[in-house]
């Protein structure tokens, strides 16, 4: 079994963060709603009786921030399920490698490089004497198309949800092994078995793709890809430990 270091942090700060400002957001809308139809009464009254709009205006301007919170609160509850699914594919990835692959092998949640004005945030960093292996995880449904040298591809989701644009993730993993391995050359690593992986969550997902060269798998697949990939050469167990304290240090 392998062992887990560090958990995903991301993603469950960021729930936190939505879920705190969810519930501001609530209180201060009500007290708008209930402050906004006073003001509308009290405006109404006041125009008849002095001629003045004064109080109306403010009125619409007090209904008008509270339909805006309002609205915030929704955009806050598409985005609270989005990052719930996220959070829910990076955790069944862990649940997996741990479970199936061997207790050499290390697995790093949410791990955060930086070389100079460029960083990387990657999903799962697994370290084992096979290699490194950077894991992207998306839980996206639907069918993904375009081409692998796309800056993006477009989602279709079925039924009558038009079809979207989203970031290329095999772009965005490319990147990611460019930071990474500069920063491994930084601490004077030297480690060229870097393995890019994209994880596809959700089991509607499928993809068509051109050009693909990337390693696109399902859940079920990851651990035997690790277990089973060939590298050029074998790594100690101090260089492991050695990735392995700089990528603790570096999250």
């Amino acid at each position: 079994m392998a062992r887990i270091l560090t958990d995903e942090s991301t993603l469950t700060k960021k729930l936190g963060s939505l879920t705190r400002e969810d519930r501001m957001l609530e209180v201060i809308s009500r007290g708008e709603a209930v402050f906004a139809a006073l003001l509308l009464v009290a405006g109404v009254v006041w125009a008849i009786w002095k001629g003045s709009s004064t109080l109306l205006i403010a009125g619409i301007v007090v209904a008008f921030l509270c339909a805006a919170h309002w609205m915030k609160i929704r955009e806050n509850k598409r985005e609270h399920k989005s990052v719930k699914a996220g959070l829910k594919g990076e955790v069944t990835v862990t649940q997996v490698l741990a479970r199936e692959l061997s207790n050499d092998t290390y697995i790093l949640n949410d791990v955060t490089v930086k070389r100079g004005m460029h960083s990387a945030q990657i999903d799962h960093v697994v370290v084992s004497p096979k290699g490194i292996f950077l894991i992207e995880t998306k839980n996206w449904r639907g069918k993904l198309s375009g081409d692998e040298k796309d800056r993006q591809w477009i989602q279709n989701k079925g039924g009558n949800i038009p079809p979207v644009k989203v970031s290329n993730p095999v772009m965005q993993n490319q990147r990611h092994l460019d930071v990474f391995s500069q920063f491994l050359k930084a601490h004077k690593i030297d480690w060229p078995d870097v393995f890019l992986v994209l994880v596809m969550m959700n089991p509607t997902s499928e993809w068509d793709i051109g050009n693909l060269s990337a390693t696109i798998l399902r859940p079920d697949e990851v651990s035997e890809f690790i277990s089973y990939h060939a590298s050029s050469r074998a790594y100690s167990e101090q260089e492991v430990d050695t990735v392995l304290s700089l990528l603790v240090k570096a999250r």
